[in-house]
């Protein structure tokens, strides 16, 4: 079983089980606890693993479990997915502030890195794994998405 519904959970909002998370009190609250599925073998009921990628509140991009899913609360419609995220560039010369509209936060940095002409560049993550590092033309650029409009 993929996921603790047995279902399909594409594009789903769903709550994951407050057990999962015993060491952080941000996930007492449902809330918190209630992302979006944006894919995995863990959103289909018919596969064999179990990652679920999801969006949580924040515009964080990460991955659960499906045996965490304690509930889906309902599809997404396609046009209800993306939000707007701030995604800064930032490089010894000052900042460059892009605002995409995209589902995760990696799909706006990947927006960002096509409008800069710069999608087929090697990149890797930054420390935090919040970020993309980039490097053009001797320039180490730092290429950071936020949702817009949400604070953690």
């Amino acid at each position: 079983m993929a996921n603790s519904l047995n279902r399909d959970l594409n594009n789903c909002l769903v709550v994951l089980g407050r057990e999962h998370y015993p060491d952080d009190p941000k996930w007492d609250d449902e809330e918190n606890r209630t992302v979006l599925t944006t894919g995995g073998f863990g959103c289909n009921a018919s596969t064999m693993g179990g990652a679920i990628f999801v969006r949580d509140r924040w515009g964080k991009s990460w991955r659960a479990e499906g045996h965490q899913v304690e509930r889906c609360i309902r599809e997404v419609p396609e046009d209800e997915r993306a939000i707007p995220f701030i995604v800064n560039v930032m490089s010894p010369a000052g900042v460059e502030t892009y605002e995409v509209t995209a589902v995760t936060d990696t799909n706006a940095t990947h927006q960002v890195l096509a409008i800069k002409g710069w999608e087929n560049l090697p990149r890797s993550i930054g420390m935090t794994h919040d970020d993309t590092l980039i490097e053009v033309d001797g320039v180490e650029y730092a290429i950071a998405p936020k949702a817009k409009g949400v604070s953690e």
